[in-house]
């Protein structure tokens, strides 16, 4: 089949997708597909040794047509207004003027829109269409506060539904988000593909860790590697942090950035740099040894976030041989996950004491820890391992090859 995936990130670009579509690309291509990507041409990658792509280039049997837009920077609403017009009318256009694909694939961002872009590419020109899903819109976006007009949000979601409706598979990374969309309204019919994130290969090289990242001998780290945001309901882990402020052996440290970094370094600053640590944002590599070396990995969601998200990081910290502290409510997948394989602690958002009281019972564990670390990390490659996941994509597109036939 002749496939196009549309998609706003791909390599080099540094979001956790665009590093893993190239591999499912070249699985198709194995499958003996013909495979085309469509995505954007932007200075939206933080590796700078990596120059601008060109708008057109060969990748090793597929193309890659990239589409210029206006750099976004946070608060910039009309510029991702105009960007989501430019992307979406190259979308139409590009499958009008070229040989004709018989699947278009897109993921959820630009949220909605994307969808219903492809969606309209995929009817007029008979393809099938197949939605992926990294993050549920509207309701994503309710959650955080930024989707707050009803008309808005009602809007949206009537679009988004009928992305979802008119899809021949649609792709979800947990349970729990896949139970989101149903709870629409919507009928399953075996559209939907539970496909989550993949273990990517480790990098050639090795690195050191800066010195403002080493940890300090006798220190019991938590460590938080992601995006410091709306999302991740934080508060309750410096307020936690807080509470513990006497145990100066147990460490928090922040690596990454976000809007809710200065919020949170205000709330701690009773401890910042004493026992609550912030650091920038690192490579992939630098992420991976830090991970290493902490003795938990932190994952935190704001209350009902698990229904319309995962976090990837989860996958991140497991492969890196480190269990887990999950703040997330005790009835989400991710909970059920950690607890019945035994890969880490889990506590309910939004409770800084029932928090505290987890992280004492770890510390006192600390001896036993890497023991959970390496039950951890041979899971995660059970569980999440490129061979798996990519053998799920390649069924879901002979599922979709056996639909086209019988048409």
């Amino acid at each position: 089949m002749k496939i196009l995936i549309v998609t706003r990130f791909f390599w080099p670009d540094d979001t956790p997708l665009a590093a893993m579509l190239p591999h499912i690309v070249r699985r198709w291509i194995e499958d003996g597909h013909e495979v085309t990507v469509l995505g954007a041409r932007q200075a939206f990658s933080r590796q700078r040794d990596f120059p601008m792509p060109p708008g057109l280039e060969n990748q090793n049997a597929f193309k890659v047509f990239r589409v210029p837009i206006f750099p976004e920077k946070q608060n910039q609403f009309l510029t991702r207004i105009i960007n989501i017009l430019i992307f979406s009318m190259r979308i139409l256009l590009h499958v009008s003027t070229h040989e004709k694909y018989d699947v278009l694939m897109t993921t959820s961002f630009p949220p909605v829109f994307m969808g219903w872009a492809v969606r309209a590419a995929a009817t007029r020109s008979g393809a099938a269409f197949v939605y992926q899903c990294e993050d549920v819109y509207p309701e994503v976006g309710r959650l955080g506060g930024f989707i707050q007009n009803p008309r808005l949000y009602d809007w949206m979601l009537k679009i988004d539904r009928a992305n979802c409706e008119n899809a021949d598979a649609i792709v979800v990374l947990s349970e729990d988000m896949k139970n989101t969309l149903t709870s629409r309204g919507m009928d399953d019919g075996g559209r939907f593909h539970i496909i989550n994130s993949f273990i990517l290969p480790e990098p050639e090289t090795d690195c050191e860790l800066p010195k403002e990242v080493v940890k300090p001998p006798g220190k019991f780290r938590i460590l938080f590697a992601g995006n410091i945001g709306m999302f991740q309901g934080l508060e309750t882990v410096i307020a936690a942090a807080l509470l513990l402020k006497d145990e100066e052996c147990i460490e928090f440290f922040f690596m990454g950035e976000g809007l809710y970094e200065e919020r949170l370094r205000e709330q701690g600053k009773e401890i910042l740099n004493r026992t609550l640590f912030f650091c920038p944002r690192q490579s992939v590599a630098v992420a991976e040894k830090a991970m290493q070396t902490a003795d938990l990995g932190l994952i935190s969601l704001k209350e009902d976030v698990y229904k319309v998200a995962f976090p990837s990081k989860t996958i991140g910290y497991l492969a890196q041989g480190r269990p887990v502290l999950a703040v997330v409510e005790p009835e989400s997948g991710l909970s059920r996950f950690i607890q019945k394989e035994g890969v880490g602690f889990v506590s309910p958002p939004g409770d800084p004491e029932a928090l505290k009281e987890i992280i004492l019972q770890a510390y006192r564990q600390w001896e036993s820890l890497p023991e959970l670390g390496t039950k951890a990390r041979s899971l995660a490659h059970e569980t999440f391992g490129m061979e798996k996941t990519l053998a799920a994509w390649s069924e879901l597109m002979k599922k979709i090859e056996g639909i086209r036939r019988r048409i």
